[in-house]
């Protein structure tokens, strides 16, 4: 005679086993002054994931915890005393921008599988040069004050598995924005995201019928972060070769630049791939005195370097369009802080004749990506369907990222069942073992 607990283990799994489900992605900024929080709803389970956004929320971090956080991330000496009592503050506030959006939910909190917790943390390296990586989230707080299961720590698993810690967000990307429409799929697609550091990725499309990893391909190009050094280096006002600029800027996105302040460019090219650098890694110190040099000893205006910059950026696109195994037309996306009229967008159009893509049913701002990333992952980790791509992060083998910590009783059993029900991805008998 079958036990009886079996029987009500069933009627629970049909009554929730719905194919909806929720989960409320949270990303901290690398500065540590804001959190953003997103929700999404998503269908279907691992690499046939489709998520569609709900709301988004942002949340201030007060000055003094931003500050202290800064300043343990740049003081190797800083008292671990403090330090716990500053990932206990950090939680706490943590909690007050994800309660609210957790209560969204409404009478569908039993579809909400969890948190997931994307944050800049530490970033240490031994004397062999070997990387390990510290959460300022104490995610056991965070799930007794929201009663949410959480999901955190992603760059651990994948720094244990020979990789760079990141990125994390190639596969979430492709899962958000690639032609997956079946069952004819011919659309490749780039997305463009300019914001700390320009990322480039390629992302093919699918009818559906694969089973192994897509061939995303991934570029890491300099950024924000670049530029705003290298203004503070020069002592210029010039704007953001990826933001709004003023039509009488004497810039010509195709023009030539000077031969001393491209050659710096294309030897730091040549000997840096930002790619394969480490996730906290800032190769550039060299470049920007190079470039502040050059442009004392030659006379050369802020403008110059704006315009080199550009090129340089516009180069290193065309070099990630060459190593895609794709000739259809590519559809573009503007992501981050790049504005499709900027300096930079202007120069892709001339040089790719880009078509910017008007993202269809993706209806969320460009700054919300890095949330809805990390809900991507909350779930991909519940489907244990692993994120990290081998060729783009270094590590040996595809690995589910993030730990999971148990939320409230009802909460964790919803997950666990929800756990229980996936069916592992399909994987090659090298990666299984």
């Amino acid at each position: 005679m079958r036990n009886r607990n079996e029987f009500v283990q069933l009627i629970d799994r049909y009554r929730l086993g719905q194919a909806q489900r929720l989960s409320i992605g949270a990303s901290l900024s690398p500065d540590f002054r804001t959190l953003r929080s997103s929700l999404v709803l998503a269908e279907g389970r691992g690499k046939f994931l489709r998520v569609q956004w709900i709301e988004s929320r942002e949340t201030p971090i007060p000055d003094a915890i931003a500050n202290a956080c800064c300043q343990a991330v740049e003081d190797p000496e800083y008292r671990m005393r403090e330090f716990a009592q500053l990932q206990v503050d950090l939680t706490r506030t943590l909690a007050t921008g994800i309660n609210p959006l957790a209560a969204v939910s409404g009478v569908n909190t039993n579809l909400l599988m969890g948190v997931c917790i994307d944050e800049p943390g530490i970033w240490v390296a031994d004397y062999d040069g070997h990387l390990t990586w510290q959460s300022f989230c104490q995610p056991e707080i965070l799930a007794e004050i929201t009663g949410l299961t959480v999901v955190d720590a992603l760059p651990s698993r994948d720094l244990a598995a020979g990789g760079r810690g990141g990125p994390i967000g190639p596969l979430p990307a492709w899962l958000i924005f690639a032609d997956r429409n079946s069952p004819i799929a011919e659309q490749p697609r780039l997305l463009v995201d300019f914001d700390r550091w320009m990322e480039c990725t390629w992302l093919p499309e699918s009818d559906g019928l694969d089973d192994e990893l897509p061939e995303i391909r991934y570029e890491k190009i300099l950024g924000g972060q670049f530029e705003d050094a290298l203004k503070k280096a020069l002592g210029s006002e010039i704007p953001s070769i990826a933001g709004s600029y003023k039509s009488d800027l004497p810039i010509d996105p195709a023009g030539a630049t000077p031969p001393s302040l491209q050659t710096l460019f294309d030897e730091f090219l040549a000997q840096h791939d930002l790619t394969r650098s480490p996730a906290n890694a800032e190769p550039y110190g060299d470049l920007i005195h190079g470039i502040v040099e050059c442009v004392r000893s030659n006379d050369l205006s802020p403008v110059d370097v704006l315009q080199a910059f550009t090129v340089s950026v516009v180069q290193s696109v065309e070099s990630l369009l060459d190593r895609c195994p794709s000739n259809s037309q590519v559809s573009w996306i503007a992501a981050g802080n790049l504005v499709p009229d900027s300096l930079l967008a202007n120069a892709l159009k001339q040089r790719f004749e880009v078509t910017w893509w008007e993202g269809g049913r993706i209806n969320f701002t460009p700054h919300d990506l890095p949330s809805v990333t990390a809900a991507i992952c909350g779930l991909m980790h519940i489907d244990q369907m692993p994120v990290t791509i081998p060729w783009i992060s270094g590590s040996e083998l595809p690995r589910v990222l993030g730990r999971l910590t148990p939320g409230s009783p009802a909460h964790w059993r919803r997950v666990i069942m929800d756990m229980g029900d996936c069916r592992p991805p399909v994987m090659k008998l090298r990666e299984a073992v």
